[in-house]
C-alpha cells in the first residue's frame, strides 16, 4: 500500500498532458504533418536510464507495474510541433524555511544535468520578497511553508512561466518536447 501514492500524482498529470497535447489546445502555430513520438514504444528502454530500474525485478514488482501500465496508456503516439516556444526555458524549485539541505543537491543537478541550456532558479524567502507577489498577504499570513510555497509557484509560473519541480524529484530525462 505505501508505494500506491504514486498513482495519486501521475494519473492526473500523464491524463491532463497526454488530452492536452492531443487537443492541441495549448500549440498555436504547427506543421501539418505529423512527426515520430519523442516518446519510446518499449517502457523497459525508456526506462533504461533510470538507476532505480531493473527490468527483470520490475516484471514482478506491483510498483513498476503500475507505472508501467500508466506510461503504456499515457504515451503520446502522434505530435506536431509547435514553431513558437510554449513553455519557457525555466526551470523553478522553491525552498523555505532553513538553508537549503545537502539531502537534496543531488537531485538538484539532475535537473541543471539534463537541461544545460534552460535557466534553473532557486527561490528562497529573500527572491520571493524582492519578486513582489500580488497576492502577498496570503503568502504572509500563511504559517505553513507549503502554503506559502503553493502561492509563490503559481505566481511565478504564472507572470514569468516556465517548469516548476519540488525539490525532492530526480530528473531522468529533459522536457525540450514541451517547449
Amino acid at each position: 500500500m505505501e508505494k500506491k501514492w504514486y498513482l495519486f500524482f501521475l494519473l492526473p498529470v500523464l491524463y491532463c498532458t497526454n488530452n492536452a497535447l492531443q487537443a492541441n489546445s495549448f500549440i498555436t502555430q504547427t506543421d501539418e504533418k505529423s512527426y515520430p513520438s519523442p516518446f519510446i514504444d518499449n517502457f523497459h528502454a525508456a526506462m533504461s536510464n533510470s538507476p532505480r530500474y531493473v527490468e527483470k525485478f520490475a516484471n514482478a514488482d506491483p510498483y513498476w507495474l503500475g507505472i508501467k501500465k500508466l506510461y503504456n496508456t499515457y504515451a503520446i503516439q502522434d505530435l506536431r510541433y509547435a514553431h513558437a516556444p510554449r513553455i519557457p526555458k525555466i526551470i523553478h524549485q522553491i525552498w523555505l524555511g532553513s538553508p537549503f539541505p545537502e539531502k537534496y543537491a543531488y537531485f538538484q543537478s539532475t535537473w541543471q544535468l539534463h537541461h544545460p541550456d534552460w535557466e534553473y532558479k532557486l527561490w528562497t524567502e529573500k527572491e520571493i520578497e524582492e519578486f513582489g507577489l500580488t497576492n502577498k498577504a496570503a503568502y504572509d499570513e500563511s504559517t505553513n511553508y507549503g502554503q506559502k510555497s503553493d502561492i509563490a509557484r503559481y505566481e511565478i509560473l504564472y507572470r514569468i512561466g516556465g517548469l516548476y519541480v519540488d525539490t525532492d524529484f530526480e530528473c531522468f530525462n529533459n522536457f525540450d518536447l514541451f517547449h
